[in-house]
């Protein structure tokens, strides 16, 4: 089931599920297979990593029909061609697809540009959108529009994305 990340509460539970889950899981191992009888848990993260959290609603939000049917945009900033899910979900053709320079503009607010995690709202979506790969060409493209934008004196929204990809 989903946790709301910012809700502390079902966090901490979830943190407490999880742990016992660990311990479970160790035990099995140590009773059932072989080579694990002395196996024990020696570490777990600090905390629970929650994929799917909050979301910043942009100017695009991509959709899972965008990725599989490997869309293109005139104004993308980076290609991208992998899906967590498969083989429930898979690109066309082992193709790839475009992700616009407006996903990575928010809604209602100027000066700010926004990428990784938080940019995709659609959960199908956000499992290609999230991964580290596709989430450090979405940081190149927000740093490099930041620059361009601040060397010329306009706010992200106005630059022009041919100047961006160049």
């Amino acid at each position: 089931p989903a946790v709301d990340a910012t809700d502390t509460v079902t966090l901490s539970e979830a943190e407490i599920k999880l742990r016992k889950q660990v311990i479970t899981l160790s035990r099995m191992l140590r009773e059932h297979i072989p080579g694990f009888e002395k196996a024990h848990v020696y570490w777990t993260p600090v905390s629970a990593g929650v994929r799917f959290t909050r979301c910043i609603e942009c100017e695009h939000d991509m959709t899972l029909e965008e990725i599989v049917h490997c869309a293109r945009f005139e104004d993308e900033v980076m290609l991208y061609g992998f899906h967590d899910s498969a083989p429930r979900i898979m690109i066309d053709n082992a193709g790839y697809y475009g992700l616009p320079y407006r996903a990575l503009l928010p809604k209602n607010v100027e000066g700010l540009l926004v990428a990784g995690r938080m940019i995709t709202s659609d959960f199908d979506a956000h499992m290609s959108t999230r991964n580290t790969v596709s989430c450090m060409a979405q940081g190149e493209a927000a740093g490099a529009a930041a620059a361009l934008s601040a060397r010329a004196g306009i706010a992200p929204r106005a630059l022009d994305t041919r100047l961006l990809r160049d």
